[in-house]
C-alpha cells in the first residue's frame, strides 16, 4: 500500500512538473507573484542595473560585496560568522562527499544569521526578483567548504542543468580567494533554455535536470566558451543555473562559498528549513519582498 501511494504521489508530481514547465502555465501559477512585483517594481542602483543587464544578456553576472554594500564591511562580517560556524559545526554533506556543511541539514531560520540577512537584503533580492520578474522564493541558502578531491567527478562537479523550473537564480558568494585550483564555478554564457545560442543543447529531463557529460559538452561547445568564475574573496556571481554549468572541482585549495537559490513559488524544495513565531514577527518588519521570499510552510516545521 505504501509503495502504491508513493507511486501515485510521484506520478502526480511528474504530471504537475511537466505542466508547470510550460511558459503559459508557469506564468499562470505565478500570476500573483508577478503582479506584486509589477506593482512594486524596485528602483535599482547603477551596480544592480549592470548586474541585471548582464544576467539578462548572458545568463550570468558578477559583482562584489563591496560594490553592492558600499557602506558596510559585509565581507568581514560574513567571514567572521563563517569562522564561528566552522568551530561550532562542520559535517560532510551526505550526498556530496566533497562538501563540508556549516549549517544543519534541516536548519532553523534565524534573523541574526548574516547570510540570511544578506539573502533577504534588497541589494540581492531586488536583482533576483527583477530577473525573475516576480516576487521570488528563497528556496535554499547554504554555507559550504569544497574539499580538494580526486577523480572521479561526482554530482554537480559534472556539467549539468538544474532541475524543475524554467528559471532559477543562484547567487554565489566567495568567502576566500578562488583560483582555478579551488573549484571555481564554470558556466556557458547564453546556455539557459531561453537563449538561442546554446539553450537548445542537452535539454532538461523534466522534472530532473540534465547531465550530458564532459565529452558531449566539449564536442558541442568550444572550451573558449567555458567561463571559469575565479575571483577574490567577496566576489558575487548571479546566475541562471538552468544554463550549463559545473563547479567544485577543487584540485589543490578549498573553496568556501555561500549559495542562495531563488525561483518561483511552484518550486518543490528538497532543502527544508523551519522557523518560529519570533522569526515571523521580525520578518514582518522587513521589506515586502523578503516576506514573500520565505515559505510559510516552513513555520514550526
Amino acid at each position: 500500500m505504501k509503495d502504491l501511494k508513493y507511486m501515485i504521489r510521484r506520478g502526480i508530481y511528474y504530471l504537475y512538473a511537466h505542466i508547470k514547465y510550460h511558459t503559459l502555465f508557469w506564468r499562470l501559477f505565478n500570476k500573483r507573484r508577478m503582479k506584486l512585483f509589477k506593482q512594486n517594481r524596485p528602483e535599482l542602483s547603477d551596480i544592480q542595473k549592470r548586474v541585471l543587464r548582464d544576467l539578462q544578456r548572458e545568463g550570468i553576472a558578477t559583482t562584489t560585496l563591496k560594490e553592492l554594500f558600499p557602506e558596510e564591511d559585509k565581507l568581514s562580517v560574513l567571514q567572521e560568522f563563517t569562522e564561528k560556524q566552522a568551530r561550532k559545526r562542520q559535517s560532510v554533506n551526505h550526498k556530496k562527499k566533497f562538501l563540508v556543511d556549516y549549517f544543519e541539514e534541516i536548519a532553523e531560520l534565524k534573523m541574526h544569521n548574516p547570510f540570511l540577512q544578506t539573502a533577504l537584503s534588497p541589494q540581492i533580492l531586488d536583482v533576483a526578483n527583477s530577473y525573475m520578474e516576480m516576487y521570488s522564493t528563497l528556496v535554499f541558502f547554504t554555507l559550504q567548504k569544497t574539499l580538494p578531491s580526486a577523480l572521479p567527478l561526482r554530482n554537480s562537479q559534472n556539467w549539468h542543468r538544474d532541475p524543475q523550473e524554467k528559471r532559477i537564480v543562484k547567487v554565489f558568494i566567495y568567502l576566500n580567494d578562488v583560483g582555478e585550483d579551488a573549484g571555481p564555478f564554470v558556466y556557458v554564457n547564453q546556455s539557459a533554455p531561453e537563449y538561442k545560442k546554446y539553450g537548445h543543447l542537452f535539454p532538461q529531463k523534466i522534472p530532473a535536470g540534465s547531465y550530458p557529460g564532459t565529452e558531449a559538452v566539449v564536442k558541442e561547445i568550444p572550451e573558449s566558451e567555458h567561463r571559469k568564475m575565479t575571483g577574490k574573496a567577496g566576489t558575487i556571481v548571479f546566475c541562471n543555473t538552468n544554463g550549463l554549468h559545473y563547479g567544485g572541482v577543487a584540485t589543490k585549495n578549498p573553496r568556501i562559498m555561500s549559495t542562495f537559490g531563488y525561483t518561483s513559488g511552484t518550486y518543490r524544495e528538497n532543502k527544508q528549513y523551519y522557523y518560529d513565531a519570533s522569526f515571523e514577527a521580525e520578518l514582518k518588519s522587513m521589506i515586502p519582498q523578503a516576506n514573500h521570499a520565505i515559505r510559510r510552510r516552513w513555520k514550526n516545521r
